[in-house]
């Protein structure tokens, strides 16, 4: 009776020790951000929506990734998850777009520079990302399409500050 009860022991004992490593297998151990310089690694953390001791799942990095590039701040974002002895290390990489210091208007002889501010709704200290270039071309564009003009060539030039 001894020895049977000993032997369920440890077989309760060995379920427990495999179930508690499978366990931390699949939780997320640690999160780090790398190459916030003008957001907070803390604006990242909350927005990827992944926390410390949460379940580790592809589709959460999938997520995490879309809602960090959903803010609009960052050019690219790569999470790379590696696998440790107590869990997933997260590792949160991203790389800021360009802050908006300075717009110079030049050649635009039809509208004041005050007009294609208000139409391109560009501001400074404002995260400049394709998107926002490409859909303040068509701004301007569609703005001088208005005024009559129809051949309107507008370019844009970047200078790192």
């Amino acid at each position: 009776m001894i020895i049977r009860l000993s032997n369920k022991t440890i077989y309760i004992f060995l379920l427990f020790i495999i179930f508690a490593a499978s366990y931390s297998e699949n939780i997320i151990h640690n999160i780090s951000i790398i190459g916030t310089e003008f957001t907070s690694p803390e604006l990242v953390r909350v927005n990827s929506r992944l926390e410390e001791g949460s379940q580790f799942s592809y589709s959460s990095l999938e997520d995490a990734v879309k809602s960090i590039y959903s803010l609009g701040n960052y050019e690219d974002v790569r999470l790379l998850a590696s696998p440790g002895p107590y869990g997933y290390d997260i590792e949160i990489r991203v790389k800021e777009n360009l802050k908006l210091d300075n717009i110079k208007y030049e050649g635009n002889h039809k509208l004041k520079d005050s007009e294609l501010e208000k139409t391109t709704g560009l501001f400074q200290g404002e995260f400049l990302s394709k998107y926002l270039l490409f859909s303040s071309i068509q701004k301007i564009k569609k703005k001088y399409t208005e005024k009559g003009l129809f051949s309107v060539d507008v370019k844009y030039e970047l200078e790192k500050s």
